[in-house]
């Protein structure tokens, strides 16, 4: 190899011009790397090498590589031939030449294959000292071969610089630890394998080519690892979201990156749900989104309710007066039948008596701002005394200490109310409604089966049925609330007023006595 390289030079030197790439421009170098075939007939490795060392050397490097490099230095300097001439004595008369030319190191390399591998033997010599080196690799890949020579004679060390967020993590090159994020170091020139990792987070790894004597710079965002989002909303039909991205309808199993997210639900007919949740690493969450229907899916699209409540409800004096029905609670009827007994016997009202207590029923339909009862029932009774009382006067009132009572119980009102209109106003989950209309009551006075015979009265022998009934037309007002909790499911509670009309009272039709009371039960719109 020397001897070619000592003619090239002396052709150089003569004039005879040597062929060179056009976009060779060279006026100096540090380094001469010249190549040659390790066997015969392997002279087409010779530009693959070169190749290669042009892709390790860093950008901008005034390296030459080749004769052609060296032949285009050569015809710009003239370098001193005179130890190669033998003109003077030198140690190194290619040595004296090459640095009067600018070099600072010769590296000469010999490559071949021998299958399956390709070998390399490098010498690398410092023209400023002489001293030399010698090394060899080989390997399936000519790059890697010929780099792992090269690495052992050659300055080719890079620096590698890496960040991370976030910072603390572990580095690998080519699986060996060097450290930890942020780092910087020395690296070998060629194809490396980075691998940046830690605990939570998923491993980054990529590969890099490091060019000779050049710098490395990685600043890279690692993820951390997958977890499991699981949503089950109780409306099956609700569009999920999750951090503003549609991922499905009903119930989403999905992975997501650990840390907060933001969960949303949507169904039309009822509020958007959001909530933001947690997920840690490599682990699952589970939501269970429970949307609020909006006031017009939850009240006013459900046209048709049914109620169930208690009812409690009293008769109320009208003009110191008890009138049930068409019956007043305070006279008597003093006719006699054939056996000489009074044939109606009164009843009175005293203490508790006056109250009943029981269940309704309701069926009506529902808007937004009327809605109507179609049909109702409710049944009460009570079980407290109530009284019979023998007046002198058929007028008198029923709380004349002077009266003599027995006892009796005033109980089993049944009453039908139907077609009674509803205004109705929303606020929020709560309807509010006034109604009015009419209804039908029936009444039945129970009372004990015995006679009476009170000589200081004037009453003898007064004998008593047990019970009669009445039937009577009434007219209502009723003011009352429903709370809606979920779906089509309330609460209600109302204050109802009724009036009973007698179209066969003792003075033909007239206003009996009202009764007063309210309602507190449960119900569903559909």
């Amino acid at each position: 190899m020397v001897h070619v390289l000592v003619v090239s030079m002396l052709l150089a030197q003569a004039g005879t011009p040597a062929p060179a790439p056009a976009s060779t421009t060279s006026t100096g170098a540090d380094n001469l790397w010249l190549v040659a075939p390790l066997y015969p007939g392997q002279e087409i490795l010779v530009g693959r090498t070169e190749k290669a060392i042009h892709d390790l050397l860093p950008q901008g490097s005034v390296d030459l590589v080749g004769l052609a490099a060296l032949q285009t230095l050569a015809q710009q300097h003239k370098g001193d031939l005179g130890c190669a001439l033998g003109e003077t004595v030198c140690a190194s008369p290619v040595d004296q030449y090459l640095r009067g030319l600018g070099l600072a190191k010769l590296v000469l390399i010999k490559g071949g294959q021998e299958e399956p591998n390709y070998r390399f033997d490098v010498t690398s010599i410092d023209l400023t000292t002489g001293d030399q080196r010698n090394a060899s690799g080989q390997g399936p890949v000519l790059e890697k071969a010929l780099l792992a020579a090269l690495v052992k004679v050659a300055p080719l060390a890079s620096v590698l610089k890496v960040t991370s967020t976030p910072p603390g993590l572990d580095l690998y090159v080519d699986n060996e630890k060097i450290g930890k994020t942020p780092y910087e170091g020395q690296i070998l020139p060629g194809e490396r394998n980075i691998k940046i990792t830690g605990q939570g987070y998923q491993d980054l790894v990529k590969t890099i080519t490091v060019p000779a004597r050049g710098n490395v710079s990685l600043d890279e965002k690692v993820s951390l690892l997958p977890s499991t989002l699981i949503i089950k909303p109780l409306q099956k039909a609700a569009a999920i979201y999750i951090d503003g991205k549609a991922v499905g309808a009903g119930d989403v199993t999905t992975p997501v990156e650990p840390g907060t997210h933001t969960i949303t639900a949507k169904l039309e007919g009822y509020q958007d749900y959001e909530k933001q949740v947690t997920v840690p690493p490599n682990g699952q969450t589970t939501d269970v989104p429970d949307l609020s229907p909006t006031t017009e899916s939850g009240i006013m699209k459900r046209t048709m309710y049914i109620e169930v409540g208690f009812a409690q409800e009293m008769l109320r004096k009208r003009s110191g007066t008890y009138k049930v029905n068409a019956k007043p609670m305070n006279t008597v009827d003093t006719s006699l039948g054939p056996d000489g007994a009074i044939t109606n016997p009164p009843v009175g009202a005293m203490n508790g008596a006056n109250t009943g207590r029981g269940f309704t029923i309701d069926w009506g339909q529902q808007r937004e701002h009327f809605g109507l009862l179609l049909l109702g029932v409710s049944y009460l009774a009570s079980s407290s005394d109530a009284t019979r009382a023998y007046p002198n006067s058929k007028n008198g009132a029923f709380n004349d200490p002077n009266l003599y009572a027995v006892p009796a119980t005033y109980g089993d009102s049944f009453d039908l109310h139907f077609v009674q209109p509803q205004v109705n106003f929303v606020v929020w989950h709560i309807m509010g409604y006034v109604q009015a209309g009419l209804g039908v009551r029936s009444l039945k006075i129970n009372t004990p089966s015995y006679q009476d015979d009170v000589p200081e009265l004037g009453v003898h022998g007064v004998k008593h049925t047990d019970g009669y009934l009445d039937v009577a037309p009434y007219g209502e007002v009723k003011v009352g609330l429903r709370g809606y909790l979920i779906e089509g499911a309330y609460i209600s509670a109302d204050y109802h007023l009724k009036y009973v009309e007698a179209v066969n009272g003792p003075n033909g039709f007239e206003s009996l006595s009202p009764t007063d009371g309210f309602t507190a039960g449960f119900g569903y719109a559909f």
